[in-house]
């Protein structure tokens, strides 16, 4: 997939790639610190977390991070996964807080595949699942079902057939019940399947561009079955929405992650991190990857299970963190490295103040009305009628009545001042 990825951007420098086995040894970083990898679970397979082994002990981050388990019972495997740390000293534990808030655990992906495999044997027409491109196994999974049950298969979506032809060069699956979009036509709708991006609601993916009726081969019909298999990203709640309105316009049957269990966050919830901190004992803590307020939350789990106040660091982007005295104090710098957002404009890059950013916002939202007017600095009257250049305002054509009564307030204004 990485190297997948790189073939995207051709005019950087290519990637030098080493491949190793998450159960290699150490490798050498740099003089003094050295490098492995760990096996976890996350949506995308064969997730590492990382090892950092210093003079004085471990720095541990695991990244993107869930627990399989089933009903909260951890699968055998996380068990294999975790044991690598019974006999290691690890200094400073770094995770993944996005899942804090949500209580409990996450349902169990094989739990999630057996509820969607009930779905498409009952569905009675074409049924649509949309889910990220990253999952996997998912789409693997999503494949052998639509062979179970007669179906012929459609990617849809520009990441989603990149990873399909990733799973047929690596030979992870049966494709040959793949068939191209321009084929939907010959196949009845109780024989098609369609596996297709958009689930969070992205203006110009698949399920998008079908919802709205722009994409050149799908019509929705009532006898739809469509599986949003994804929970909605923050910052994505609009979008989702709006994408559900659309397919609702069609009479479509629609099935959610609210409705029935299809889809397992790849960030474990909050009894799911209790579990790992459980299993990697360490000295210092620092949550990453979240909202401010869910590090937070996660500081404050970490100090129930025992990690002492002072211990724990909360960062902000930006931040500096210093492990020093050889271990023995754990401290946030003043000092910050620059983390501003950079703005990039054509062929300049940098960094815009804040007035011109805001500035910015209001032309957007309101829009732009600039008046032209020649005053006879002589007789203070205006040469000629005003000119008006509006953009975003109103429809000009369509508003000349309006624009009639702005130019006699504009002469009134500027003559009652100018006249005289």
């Amino acid at each position: 997939m990485i190297q997948k990825r790189q073939v995207e951007f051709p005019h950087l420098a290519p990637l030098n790639i080493k491949i190793v086995d998450a159960n290699d040894k150490s490798l050498p970083l740099t003089a003094n610190l050295k490098i492995r990898f760990f096996g976890l679970t996350h949506s995308i397979p064969e997730s590492t977390g990382i090892i950092i082994e210093t003079p004085y002990g471990d720095i541990v981050n695991t990244g993107d991070v869930r627990v399989e388990n089933e009903n909260g019972v951890p699968a055998e495997k996380e068990f294999e996964q975790y044991k690598i740390f019974k006999d290691r000293n690890v200094l400073l534990f770094t995770m993944d807080s996005t899942g804090i808030e949500k209580p409990g655990w996450s349902p169990s992906e094989a739990s999630i595949l057996k509820n969607i495999d009930s779905i498409v044997a009952s569905a009675p027409g074409r049924i649509i699942l949309a889910t990220f491109s990253s999952q996997i196994e998912r789409i693997i999974e999503f494949i052998n079902m639509a062979r179970r049950y007669g179906r012929n298969v459609l990617i849809e979506g520009r990441s989603m057939k990149a990873n399909v032809e990733i799973i047929k060069h690596l030979n992870l699956v049966d494709t040959s019940i793949v068939i191209p979009i321009e084929d939907i036509t010959k196949y009845p709708p109780n024989k098609i399947m369609i596996i297709a991006t958009g689930a969070q609601g992205e203006e110009f993916a698949a399920l998008a561009r079908i919802s709205n009726k722009t994409h050149k081969f799908v019509r929705l019909e009532r006898s739809d079955t469509i599986v949003l298999s994804s929970s909605i990203i923050p910052g994505n709640d609009q979008a989702v929405e709006k994408l559900k309105d659309n397919l609702y316009r069609n009479d479509s049957k629609i099935i959610t992650y609210l409705d029935s269990n299809v889809h397992t966050s790849g960030h474990g919830k909050r009894d799911e991190l209790k579990w790992l901190h459980q299993q990697i004992p360490y000295k210092y803590f620092m949550p990453v990857h979240g909202n401010h307020f869910r590090l937070k939350m996660h500081a404050e789990l970490a100090f129930e299970l025992g990690c002492p106040r002072e211990n724990i660091i909360v960062p902000d982007n930006g931040s500096i963190i210093e492990i020093q005295d050889k271990g023995a104090k754990f401290v946030k710098l003043r000092e910050k490295a620059p983390s501003e957002d950079m703005v990039v404009e054509g062929l300049s890059i940098g960094d815009l103040s804040e007035v011109v950013i805001r500035d910015r916002k209001m032309l957007a939202a309101d829009g732009i009305f600039v008046v032209i007017a020649l005053v006879n600095v002589r007789t203070g009257h205006l040469k000629k009628s005003p000119d008006i250049i509006a953009r975003g305002f109103v429809y000009l054509r369509e508003s000349q009545e309006l624009l009639s009564e702005a130019r006699s307030i504009i002469r009134r204004s500027i003559e009652g001042t100018t006249v005289g």
